[in-house]
């Protein structure tokens, strides 16, 4: 790896530690506690709350569509069309 690449990646427990903290900043602005969020069975508020956690963690935070997926338990395939989706009208807030 070359010295500029690991000057710039994040620590470790960071990287670990990120989406969870994002997970649960946007689940308390809408309301949905975090357990809520991580369920298997899903309701339309709760997707809503998931698509704009995509679109914050792969756009404005660098994460990768597949990262996301694994901390979520999804597909990739999921993550990725829910940030290529565009998103609600309330994601300029997050920004």
């Amino acid at each position: 790896m070359s010295e500029g690449v690991a000057s710039r990646r994040m620590p470790r427990q960071a990287r670990l530690d990120a989406p969870r903290t994002l997970l649960r900043e946007v689940g308390e602005r809408e309301g949905l506690d975090e357990e809520e969020l991580r369920k298997v069975r899903r309701t339309r508020e709760v997707v809503r709350v998931i698509k704009v956690f995509c679109q914050l963690a792969v756009r404005k935070y660098g994460h990768t569509g597949a990262s996301v997926a694994r901390f979520l338990g999804v597909t990739t395939s999921l993550v990725n069309r829910y940030v290529a989706s565009g998103g609600p009208p309330k994601l300029g807030r997050y920004t």
